[in-house]
């Protein structure tokens, strides 16, 4: 994502085999020339100089030709590396990047596809049918492990029978008021850093043109009397000079670690005690950009995916606050509640 790529070309600014110019964007993997009547820039792909190897993270965020914001510059990509008109339909990011270099390596998981521009999972497995390919079966970031992820998995798609305990000092939990866990990560921000609140989009962004301001007086909506505002920042918003009350989303976060993450399920989103099932109410969801052409199951896939996304984003702690009591609930069954005399 091109927050995460802005703030990896900062680290390697010191490194000695790394440049800049080496994290690239799907867009950038071909050159651009400029007209020199109209004096527009158009693409320019020669074959002669493709990428030998290409690593691609978050290759479940690659996008198809379907619900995104430019596709004159999609389509004008794909004529410079020659598709044809019928091929352009199909054609994907990860089609531009196989045929720019002559070796790639994808990490892709399924379960982080949170809009419907990405790529999906047959896509994906048909054009990457003929190459090898592992399954990382442990990661590095999170304490809790890889069964703390397992377990987040199954307690969002309703597989999981029991709570467990987390291992090592890993925290899991769950709070009954909004305040006590906004204390709570403002704390861990100011003692260990990189400590922040996220949220699923089932409230307005109208402050939108007018955050930047940074004017205390700013909100974007209300839980149990606090105030919250979306992201000042859209890109490195992580790594920036944070509000108290700010809350980031999917968008800003994925791909990204923190410390201790604070995770606030919206109204979006409840669980339904007769069918016993998650179930999410479309009209309470205001991401356009994920919601435009998607029919109601495909959302509740985005949706649920975004949450497990940002649950699993914190290396020591996950905190979580439920806006409807029905999920709330739910979950309660699986999460330790806060105890404040601890």
């Amino acid at each position: 994502m091109q927050s995460l790529r802005g703030t990896l070309k900062k680290v390697v600014k010191s490194d000695i085999l790394l440049r800049e110019s080496d994290i690239i964007g799907p867009n950038e993997i071909i050159g651009r020339v400029k007209d020199k009547e109209t004096g527009k820039s158009n693409y320019h792909f020669d074959k002669k100089n493709v990428y030998d190897v290409l690593i691609v993270d978050e290759a479940h965020r690659l996008s198809r030709r379907h619900n995104i914001t430019n596709y004159r510059d999609y389509d004008l990509f794909c004529k410079a590396i020659g598709y044809t008109e019928e091929e352009m339909k199909e054609k994907t990011q990860l089609d531009w990047i196989k045929d720019c270099s002559r070796y790639q390596i994808f990490f892709y998981d399924e379960g982080q596809t949170v809009k419907g521009s990405d790529i999906t999972a047959e896509q994906f497995n048909r054009s990457v049918n003929d190459t090898n390919y592992a399954i990382l079966h442990t990661q590095m970031r999170c304490l809790g492990g890889e069964p703390f992820i397992d377990y987040v998995k199954r307690i969002l798609d309703r597989t999981q029978t029991g709570k467990e305990k987390m291992s090592g000092d890993f925290e899991f939990l769950l709070f009954d008021h909004i305040g006590d866990m906004v204390n709570l990560i403002n704390n861990h921000d100011k003692k260990d850093g990189l400590s922040c609140l996220v949220a699923g989009y089932s409230w307005e962004w109208v402050t939108k043109k007018d955050n930047k301001k940074k004017d205390i007086d700013l909100w974007d909506f209300e839980i149990e009397g606090h105030h919250f505002i979306w992201n000042i920042n859209n890109k490195g918003w992580i790594l920036s000079d944070r509000k108290p009350n700010e809350v980031g989303c999917v968008h800003t976060t994925q791909g990204y670690d923190l410390n201790y993450v604070g995770v606030i399920f919206g109204r979006e989103i409840d669980y339904d005690k007769e069918s016993k099932r998650i179930v999410i109410d479309p009209s309470l969801f205001f991401d356009r950009n994920v919601k435009n052409s998607t029919t109601d199951e495909e959302l509740k896939r985005f949706i649920i995916n975004s949450y497990s996304v940002m649950m699993t984003r914190g290396i020591k702690g996950c905190y979580v606050y439920v806006y409807n009591k029905n999920l709330r609930e739910y979950l309660s069954d699986y999460i330790s509640k806060w105890n404040p005399i601890e």
